[in-house]
């Protein structure tokens, strides 16, 4: 039986609310194209997607909008994304796992939806793909929502102005002059075989800007939410690093709750006790090789791994690339960083 490719209420709200604000008719509309009449409150709540796309193309057309679907993306936010994926994402230590979680979690934005991340020269190429919409017509409204996510997600690690030097869309189109004028450093690829973008690979290790931080959170009162609870972990984990590292039976006794409770608690944030560890260690280590010469070998010994390789694929995992190039791209950007002061001076 065939499915019906459906995308989460959140995202026809966007353009629902911008036709609102301009005094439209959209009850009729909806109606029309056997949508729910009334939207509020339905952010998470799922609509099929070709009737969506329908809408969307009827209205903008009514209402004389052009590029409708980066005026959708423009209002597109992190923030409009499941609970459940930006808490995965809040607690991603490194640019490369925030995207990762997108992969993982892309499916509750579009039932249909693929994304995926592939190494391309020197750059990650983050891929979305909807599924069984071959043949649809507008489809470059979803696909800018589809592109603008991951470039939210890189501005969280690297800065608000950042954009990527390409973007491609799967439909054939390329956004008006005016859109393009918005992106200056961008170019626009149409018809590919999937949409993306790419992200350079010395930004994958970086870690959130600005990420908010409350040290005096206690293990217990953490436990309120998962949030808390993972920050208090990596608050307290570091002690034990070049050591015996506590089991999980023994955290759940410092928290005074039991071994379950705390892996519930764990599983909401989408993490485990042994993936908050290898944050840590990942935090260490990247510490370690950025403001020190220490031997690649000596840092893997004193995180606690049996050997270099397996502290290189673990640091891999968790930055996208290994601990050497970690330690470049560091030295590179901060040798920039020196020349741009010296040369405003």
């Amino acid at each position: 039986m065939a499915e019906i490719p459906l995308t989460r209420g959140q995202h026809i709200i966007l353009f629902w609310e911008m036709l609102g604000k301009i005094g439209a008719p959209t009850e009729s509309l909806l109606e029309k194209h056997k949508l729910p009449a009334l939207l509020y409150g339905k952010e998470d709540a799922y609509l099929p997607i070709k009737n969506s796309i329908h809408f969307v193309e009827t209205a903008a057309r009514a209402q004389g909008i052009t590029d409708c679907g980066w005026e959708i993306a423009k209002l597109y936010t992190v923030e409009h994304l499941t609970y459940g994926t930006r808490l995965q994402m809040a607690n991603a230590p490194t640019l490369f796992q925030a995207l990762r979680v997108a992969c993982l979690r892309t499916r509750f934005e579009a039932t249909n939806s693929k994304m995926w991340l592939e190494f391309h020269k020197s750059s990650l190429r983050v891929c979305t793909h909807l599924q069984g919409t071959a043949g649809h017509h507008h489809l470059e409204y979803p696909q800018w929502i589809q592109n603008i996510l991951p470039i939210e997600i890189v501005r969280h690690f690297v800065g608000r102005r950042w954009a990527p030097e390409t973007m491609a869309f799967e439909a054939r189109y390329v956004p008006g002059l005016s859109v393009q004028a918005l992106w200056p450093a961008t170019r626009f690829l149409a018809a590919e075989k999937s949409s993306w973008i790419d992200v350079p690979v010395e930004y994958l290790g970086l870690t959130p800007i600005n990420k908010e931080r409350d040290d005096n959170t206690d293990l217990e009162s953490a436990l309120e939410n998962p949030n808390s609870l993972i920050h208090s972990l990596r608050l307290l984990l570091p002690a034990y690093i070049d050591g015996k590292t506590p089991s999980l039976r023994d955290i759940a006794d410092m928290a005074n709750t039991s071994t379950r409770s705390l892996q519930r608690l764990l599983a909401e944030a989408g993490m485990g006790y042994r993936d908050i560890l290898n944050t840590v260690r990942f935090e260490k280590a990247a510490h370690l090789l950025k403001e020190t010469d220490i031997k690649i070998t000596d840092i893997a010994m004193s995180m606690g791994y049996s050997s270099a390789a397996h502290f290189t694929r673990a640091f891999q995992n968790v930055a996208g690339v290994p601990p050497f190039k970690f330690r470049l791209f560091h030295r590179i950007s901060a040798w920039k960083d020196v020349g741009l002061a010296e040369s405003g001076k």
